[in-house]
C-alpha cells in the first residue's frame, strides 16, 4: 500500500475508533493543546533574547575587539539587565562563542551559493574562472571582519583545554565545516575541477589547516591579502592547475 493510501487508511480506522465519544475528550484534547502551544511560547522567546544578545555581543566586537566585551555594553545595547545576560550566558566564554555562533548562522548560506555558483555558472565562464568564483564566495564570508577572526583565532586557543565551553563548541563546528568543504570537494571532482585520486574529505581537511593557518598568520601579521593567500592554497590543495594541464593534454591527444 502507497505511504499516502496507508495513512488514510489509518485516519480511517481512528476516527472509526473514536466515533462516540464523549465531547468532554475531545475538550481534553483542545485543553492539552493550548498547554503545549503555551510552553512553547516562553521556548520561543527565550531562544529569541538569546540571539538578541549574540547579535549585540558580535556587533560590539566587530567593534571594539572580544577583549573589550562587557556585560554592561551588552545590556545597554539590548535593553536588558545584566542579570538576564548571565541567566542565558554564565561565562565570558559563552557570551563570546555565542556572538562567533551568531556569525556563523548569518553566513550558514556560505557553502550553499557556492555549490549553486559552480552549476549555475555563465556557459562562457572558463573552468579557472568558474572554480575561482566559487572559492571567492566562499571567503569573503568569513575573511571581511577583523572582529570576527581575532574573535575566532582567541576561541580556538581556549578550546584547547578539554574541559572549556570552546572546546565542545568547536568540535561542533569543525564537524559542519567539514561536511560543507568536503561536499563542494566532491562536486568539484565530479566536474573535472579537482583532483580525483584523493578523497574529498581529506582534500577538505587540508584547505581547512591551510585556511586556519592563514588567518592565524594574518591575525598579528596583516601584511598580505588573505583572500588571495587564501584562493592560492585553495588551488593547490584542489590540484587544480595540475587537472588542467592534464585536460589540455588529454584534448590534444583526442585531435591527434
Amino acid at each position: 500500500m502507497p505511504l499516502s493510501s496507508s495513512w488514510a487508511h489509518q485516519q480511517t480506522n481512528s476516527q472509526a475508533a473514536h466515533t462516540g465519544k464523549s465531547s468532554s475528550s475531545a475538550g481534553s484534547r483542545s485543553s492539552r493543546g493550548s498547554n503545549a502551544a503555551s510552553i512553547r511560547g516562553p521556548y520561543a522567546k527565550t531562544a529569541g533574547k538569546k540571539r538578541t544578545i549574540a547579535q549585540a555581543a558580535f556587533e560590539i566586537i566587530v567593534e571594539v575587539g572580544h577583549e573589550n566585551l562587557t556585560n554592561a555594553a551588552v545590556a545597554e545595547r539590548t535593553g536588558l539587565t545584566e542579570r538576564t545576560l548571565t541567566y542565558h550566558f554564565p561565562t565570558r566564554d559563552h557570551l563570546l562563542i555565542a556572538a562567533h555562533e551568531y556569525f556563523d548562522s548569518k553566513v550558514a548560506t556560505r557553502i550553499t551559493p557556492s555549490e549553486k555558483l559552480l552549476w549555475s555558472a555563465d556557459d562562457q565562464m572558463t573552468s579557472t574562472q568558474q572554480l575561482e568564483a566559487i572559492v571567492r564566495t566562499l571567503l569573503r564570508s568569513t575573511a571581511t571582519s577583523l572582529g570576527y577572526l581575532r574573535l575566532h583565532v582567541y576561541l580556538i586557543g581556549r578550546s584547547q583545554d578539554p574541559a572549556s565551553v570552546a572546546n565542545e563548541y568547536f568540535h561542533r563546528h569543525y564537524e559542519v565545516t567539514l561536511e560543507g568543504l568536503g561536499r563542494i570537494m566532491l562536486q568539484l571532482q565530479a566536474s573535472e575541477l579537482a583532483r580525483a585520486d584523493r578523497d574529498p574529505l581529506d582534500l577538505a581537511r587540508q584547505f581547512l589547516a591551510s585556511w586556519e593557518g592563514l588567518q592565524q598568520q594574518w591575525v598579528v601579521l596583516e601584511d598580505f591579502d588573505l583572500e588571495e593567500a587564501m584562493l592560492r592554497a585553495f588551488l593547490d590543495v584542489t590540484g587544480h592547475d595540475l587537472q588542467r594541464t592534464r585536460t589540455a593534454v588529454e584534448e590534444v591527444l583526442h585531435t591527434l
